[in-house]
């Protein structure tokens, strides 16, 4: 409840509201933002105001060294990055209502305590800071369960994000679209993450909402060391308070602060605290920082047994200790670092699958004692900060020379605590993917065991590759922050990725395709560098394209493309080579060249595939492989629980796909009657097989009818294209009611041809229900993958504006139209370089006609002039098909200037 209302009557900026929860915790917010859900109730993220660090008592930092690292507490006042502080202060002011950045570095670098930094100076500047956590696997302690999200009287928003390399895409996606960051308030997005990996399709997504977007590597501490001993110094005479140190300044550094060991912020500040705990101790501190992480880890220890030891240390009121023993609390403090705190049930599942030797709800209590969480319903609290976590893991599995104690029953512990992998299913939803709340921790504990192997190789070698070989479904599982990780790691086995590269679908996993394709840049360079035989190097560089294209990564696709129908061409005449893969190399070859503005070579591999498959059909040889490539591979989106689409009994004839791409190619050159022949002959052979029964090769039969109710319609016979279109219409509406979600986009695709087709006809009314439904499906998609489907969302908004303006419904023309403008202006900045055949979605000439008709000529000359801009690129690169266009686009703007009376 927000206001507090007086005698009944409700005062002004007075908000009521209520939250409820059946069991466990319940959360809500106030105001200007959105709450986003899994249907189960799951929050994806949650958002919440940003929290100064509490007053925190001496004594009990004391107990535990290492809680003083903990940035939450800020022990050591912000210092060492004033330089990058300005510029993030810079970048608050400048000119974009909308901005984001990213801000990276390894961990231990500074990010959290800089955002910090940052954060306290927006507050001081009158903004609304927010900070947004991921939801799955996540325990909020510590929050009110309401947040006044509010911006009135706030002077801009700041919203953080943390670990932002670790959401999956599609988290992120729904987090950018909340309406707290779409005000008009200025607004800054700053997002912390240790690698830059997934920053692209990261950006691809705020560029859907026209925000600015910057990068910033948060660089190791300079060399020469001033800053270092600067940093050291503060941190030194912080700590020193703590311990009640009247003079800190004889205490030293415990090693060379030149090492390259100290360029992390944290290593000094490790160094600092050894060195101050080890002098009030009356110890040599070690000299480097594996000594320095055993030292901090050799305190929890200590702490551990001096609370359970002999019963005279108390925690609190008379009589309460510890009854877990230390080796028992090592394994709760170990399965803590892999699970992060979670519930209190989450909490005892975990551990009973250790087994330990007392109850669960004893151990929890006493772990809680020495790691309290900020909420009494919360358990599990890991050890902070999260480097010092993934050390202590490392050193807790046996495999390490160092002087710190092994635990056999570590090794037995991780695949022990992740067994719930057998129910997992790759899917867009975290809550799908791990229908267990108990296996959200998953990817959590892969990604801190990754981080750990990339320091601590025995972690990787000796337990989490073999884990992974053994159940590769874990890295699945784990998504592609842990993905992104492993392809990191210079000497990872391989056989780790061949056996990931088994098990990860061959289908679009938004959330998965950039680390798969990280992980295939590694497998590809490494199956390459083992073998010499060309048919198999051609497999391996098909498999890497799709990988490609599915990242987003398209004119790479193309390359490793070509280069695998090249090899496949040279051993084309070895008996063992079946002509059907290369019928459909080339049909790929074809399709991905047709995008790329390259008709003429499509058209000779789309050709070459068709010449093939009929000599072949002429010998009546059957296929013993042919991959079936749709004529819109980005419609393959995963968002059904199926990993596959359902097989026929019996593939397709392969003349008919075949002749669909060729169908394809020559229309998308302009070449209409080869295009319409092609077309009738796929779809005569497709109904033969369908015949033979009701479900065979539907989803083909339904694209080589929408290819040919476009040639009918680029024929100008419109009649008999809405007939073929409306076929496709009703095939595709059926996939969707009864198979996987990935015949969305191919649904899309016949309804804005049945819309085209009903338009021309003169059925307003039903061409923009039509066309309506169509932008409708294009913003789910885009909002899930704006690279993929961008384009088509512009040219849906586009189409649907000229339906409202041939109905003489000019308001909403002009205002789709301004939509459509906008959504492509954001597209050609993401991607320059993008497909030239798109650029009539990228500046639609017809729009220019709206704005005419509503008397809006400015707009329309500006449009018109950026139309006949990107028309004259693609011209250089294109064929006539683009001319054409072009051509169009100079007339619009001639026609715009002539009512501006620039008859000149």
């Amino acid at each position: 409840m927000v206001g507090d209302p007086s005698g009944g009557e409700r005062q002004p900026g007075y908000i009521e509201q209520n939250v409820s929860a059946v069991a466990g915790n319940a959360y809500g917010i106030v105001g200007d933002a959105d709450i986003h859900v899994f249907g189960d109730g799951l929050p994806v993220y949650l958002l919440t105001l940003y929290r100064s660090a509490p007053a925190t008592d001496a004594r009990w930092l004391r107990q535990l060294p290492s809680r003083m690292l903990n940035a939450r507490h800020e022990v050591v006042e912000f210092t060492g990055r004033s330089a990058e502080l300005d510029d993030l202060k810079r970048w608050a002011v400048q000119d974009h209502r909308l901005a984001a950045r990213w801000l990276h570095g390894p961990g231990g670098q500074g990010k959290t305590r800089l955002a910090a930094a940052f954060a306290e100076d927006r507050i001081a500047a009158g903004w609304k800071v927010v900070v947004a956590t991921h939801g799955p696997g996540t325990v909020l302690a510590g929050v009110p369960p309401q947040q006044d999200l509010r911006l009135d009287g706030h002077a801009g928003v700041l919203l953080i994000v943390d670990y932002a390399d670790r959401w999956p895409l599609s988290h992120l996606t729904w987090l950018m679209s909340n309406k707290l960051l779409h005000h008009e308030l200025p607004t800054r997005i700053l997002l912390l993450a240790r690698s830059d990996s997934v920053w692209p399709r990261v950006r691809s997504t705020l560029a859907n909402h026209q925000a600015d977007t910057s990068s910033q590597l948060l660089r190791s501490l300079g060399a020469e060391g001033d800053d270092r001993r600067s940093m050291f110094a503060r941190a030194r005479d912080a700590f020193a308070a703590r311990y009640d140190v009247a003079d800190p300044q004889g205490i030293g550094p415990p090693g060379s602060l030149d090492d390259p060991d100290m360029g992390l912020t944290l290593a000094l500040h490790i160094a600092a605290l050894v060195a101050v705990d080890a002098h009030v101790e009356g110890r040599r501190p070690p000299a480097d920082m594996a000594g320095a992480t055993v030292y901090l880890l050799d305190r929890e220890q200590l702490h551990w047994a001096l609370l359970a030891g002999d019963g005279t240390h108390e925690l609190g009121g008379a009589g309460e200790r510890l009854a877990t023993p230390p080796e028992v609390m090592n394994q709760a403090v170990f399965v803590a670092a892999l699970t992060g705190m979670q519930t209190q049930d989450a909490a005892a599942v975990a551990l009973n699958r250790l087994s330990p030797a007392i109850p669960p709800e004893v151990i929890l209590t006493d772990h809680a004692l020495c790691y309290p969480p900020a909420d009494a319903n919360a358990a599990l609290e890991p050890l902070y900060p999260d480097r010092l976590a993934e050390d202590f893991l490392a050193l807790t599995l046996p495999g390490h020379h160092a002087d710190y104690p092994q635990q056999p029953w570590a090794s037995s512990a991780v695949p022990t605590l992740l067994q719930g992998e057998n129910s997992l299913i790759p899917n867009l939803s975290a809550a799908e993917c791990f229908p267990d709340e108990t296996d959200l921790w998953i990817p959590r504990a892969i990604n801190f065991l990754a981080a750990a192997a990339a320091r601590w190789p025995h972690v990787g070698t000796d337990h989490l590759y073999p884990l992974l070989r053994q159940r590769p479904r874990l890295l699945v599982a784990a998504g592609g922050a842990a993905m992104h990780a492993l392809a990191r790691i210079d000497d990872i086995d391989m056989d780790v990725f061949e056996s990931f590269d088994r098990h990860m679908p061959q289908v679009q996993v938004i959330d998965m395709d950039g680390g798969a394709a990280a992980i295939a840049d590694r497998l590809t360079a490494h199956r390459l560098a083992t073998t010499s035989d060309g048919r198999a190097r051609a497999d391996i560089y098909r498999g890497y394209a799709d990988r490609l294209e599915h990242a987003g990564r398209r004119a790479e696709a193309l390359a490793a493309t070509e280069k695998s129908l090249a090899l496949l061409r040279e051993t084309a005449t070895n008996r063992e080579i079946d002509p059907y893969d290369l019928a459909g190399a080339l049909t790929v070859a074809s399709y991905r060249l047709s995008q790329a503005g390259r008709h003429d070579e499509a058209i000779a591999n789309a050709q070459e595939a068709v010449d093939l498959c009929r000599t072949l059909a002429a010998n009546e040889r059957r296929p013993s492989i042919f991959t079936r490539y749709n004529e819109r591979r980005r419609s393959k989106i995963r968002r059904g629980k199926s990993s596959f689409t359902p097989q026929p009994a019996d593939p397709p004839p392969p003349l008919a796909l075949v002749l669909n791409n060729l169908s394809l190619c020559l229309l998308a050159a302009g070449q209409v009657d080869a295009s319409l022949t092609a077309a009738k002959e796929a779809v005569r052979l497709l109904r033969r097989m369908n015949v033979m029964g009701p479900t065979w090769g539907l989803p083909e039969l339904g694209s080589a009818l929408v290819t040919l109710g476009n040639s009918l319609s680029q024929a100008g016979r419109d009649k008999d294209a809405l007939k073929a279109i409306e076929e496709a219409v009703s095939i595709r509406r059926g996939l969707v009611r009864s198979g996987p979600a990935i015949h969305y986009a191919d649904l899309a695709i016949s309804l804005g041809n049945q819309a085209r087709a009903l338009m021309r006809l003169g059925r307003g009314d039903e061409g923009i229900a039509v066309a309506a439904e169509t932008a409708a499906i294009y913003r789910d998609l885009a909002e899930i993958d704006p690279a993929a489907f961008g384009a088509d969302l512009a040219a849906a908004l586009c189409y649907l504006g000229i339906c409202f303006a041939q109905t003489q419904r000019h308001a909403e023309a002009a205002d789709t139209a301004e939509e459509a403008i906008t959504v492509a202006r954001r597209l050609a900045r993401l991607d320059p370089s993008i497909d030239p055949t798109a650029a009539q979605a990228l500046a639609p000439t017809d729009l220019t006609s709206l704005h005419t008709a509503h008397h809006r000529h400015i707009e329309t000359i500006a449009t018109a002039e950026e139309a006949v801009s990107r028309f004259r690129q693609a011209v250089a690169l294109d064929t006539q098909a683009d001319a054409e266009d072009f051509m169009l686009a100079l007339h619009y703007l001639s026609e715009a200037l002539r009512q501006l009376g620039r008859v000149d």
